[in-house]
């Protein structure tokens, strides 16, 4: 199978079905965003950090890049969760935070969330930075915010932290 001829037979669907990103507001949760011109006039909001010149082929950088191809009509939003390459959780909560108050703020708009995390923290760990974010992604799905958590490449068990949100908060 060719993958990039699939890929693109996929996109020239999607985009010949009319779903363009349209009223969309797409937020990443990531590493920090390079200004490459692919992306120049689709961030409507970038946190204050950003990917020097040396850092142009970042995740988040990807991400957003990718996102703009498939969905070319839609807001882009990024946040800086990995500040000097390190997770941080209040981060994470505070922008989650900004998400719902600017959907709730739009209700016109259709907001997902897009947070590719790591952490190796061991299991059965819950702390109140971690309860938070539980509670914020409910309350996002309960404003129709969809969220999705991507977590590691690796294929190794590396995102312990929301699993654990999930089980112990709901009893699973």
């Amino acid at each position: 199978m060719n993958i990039i001829k699939a890929n693109r037979l996929m996109k020239e669907t999607f985009h010949g079905d009319g779903y363009t990103g349209k009223d969309c507001v797409v937020a990443v949760l990531d590493t920090a965003a390079a200004d490459i011109p692919q992306l120049n006039g689709k961030l409507t909001f970038c946190d204050e950090y950003r990917c020097d010149d040396l850092n142009k082929d970042d995740h988040a950088t990807f991400i957003l890049s990718q996102l703009s191809a498939w969905a070319p009509d839609a807001e882009l939003l990024s946040y800086c969760v990995f500040p000097n390459g390190q997770g941080n959780t209040k981060r994470i909560n505070a922008a989650l935070e900004d998400i719902i108050s600017r959907a709730k703020t739009n209700p016109s708009k259709q907001y997902f969330v897009n947070m590719s995390l790591a952490s190796n923290f061991g299991k059965n760990v819950m702390t109140p930075t971690y309860a938070r974010m539980h509670e914020l992604i409910k309350e996002c799905n309960a404003n129709r915010i969809q969220v999705c958590v991507a977590s590691g490449n690796d294929g190794g068990e590396q995102l312990y932290g929301v699993i654990i949100i999930i089980a112990v908060k709901d009893g699973i």
